[in-house]
């Protein structure tokens, strides 16, 4: 590594410059690994396999992190990012069923993602956790067969939606895979978050106030106006999502045990009784980019 990386924000830094760098993915894989941050950990050693890799033991290093992951207990996981997760993967398994496909994880947080697919290329780009911003200059010196996108697009200006989108269709071979939370007509979205910010205090919360959620006409229009096909989904329930919110927050205030039972409860139901097509929590834009 060069000489200059001596922190953790040293190397995050050198990967937005070079997120294409192997070995700066693998070293920070071991940073997560020895603070016990295992999905995160697992996330960038999978990345690092994908864009090439040659880092002796890194399998064993993958294994460990993977050995540690499938420990925690199902509870482990609020139920709202679980669902999340676990629809988004079974959705791509869906458009990949023979596996053995590459993946770019766009705004990915901790790369849980990775978890629930083993068999994928899989490369994470998330400011947060490696550093790397996608951007009309992001290159990985090579494109996936998907890219997906979850819970992303609200945080990008309205004047740069465009724009980042087309740079996950640019990396794109087959599919783009966008999960969001749209403007529902029969809901005043804000006020909700309001609520949410007043009594949880939560940073997200906050964060999402200040946002502009997009419509989902807006999604729409912009594949169609690529003259890419696209298919809509809807995801989750959000009368179910913002109870779980409320509870979350009250059951940790008091009795964080509570909370772990009910995650485990939510977190052991079919993925498909957990859907509202009424009052979704958000939906899945999957656009095909393969003309």
């Amino acid at each position: 590594m060069p000489p200059e990386i001596r922190t953790v924000q040293d190397l995050l830094g050198h990967l937005g410059r070079h997120p294409a760098d192997p070995a700066a993915h693998c070293l920070l894989g071991d940073v997560y690994a020895q603070s016990g941050k295992w999905v995160a950990a697992a996330a960038q050693y999978r990345t690092a396999l994908a864009l090439g890799a040659s880092t002796p033991g890194l399998p064993d290093r993958l294994a460990t992190a993977a050995k540690a992951i499938a420990a925690q207990p199902v509870e482990a996981i609020g139920h709202n990012v679980h669902f999340r997760i676990q629809w988004l993967a079974r959705h791509v398994r869906e458009l990949f069923p023979t596996g053995g496909f590459s993946l770019l994880d766009a705004g990915g947080g901790d790369g849980r993602l990775a978890t629930l697919l083993p068999d994928a290329e899989y490369v994470l780009a998330e400011p947060d956790t490696n550093g790397v911003f996608v951007t009309p200059e992001l290159s990985f010196g090579r494109k996936f067969d998907g890219v997906v996108c979850c819970h992303v697009l609200e945080h990008i200006p309205i004047d740069l939606r465009d724009g980042f989108l087309d740079v996950l269709c640019g990396m794109a071979n087959d599919y783009v895979l966008l999960l969001n939370p749209v403007v529902d007509s029969h809901t005043d979205l804000k006020a909700w978050q309001q609520l949410i910010f007043d009594v949880t205090g939560a940073k997200w919360a906050k964060e999402h106030i200040d946002c502009v959620f997009p419509k989902l006409e807006e999604i729409t229009s912009f594949a169609e106006r690529r003259g890419y096909r696209y298919r809509v989904r809807p995801n989750g329930s959000k009368a179910l999502s913002l109870a779980i919110v409320f509870m979350d927050h009250f059951s940790r205030a008091g009795k964080p045990g509570e909370a772990a039972k009910i995650n485990r409860m939510f977190n052991s139901l079919p993925l498909d009784s957990l859907d509202n097509a009424e009052w979704p929590n958000a939906y899945l834009i999957e656009i095909a980019v393969k003309k």
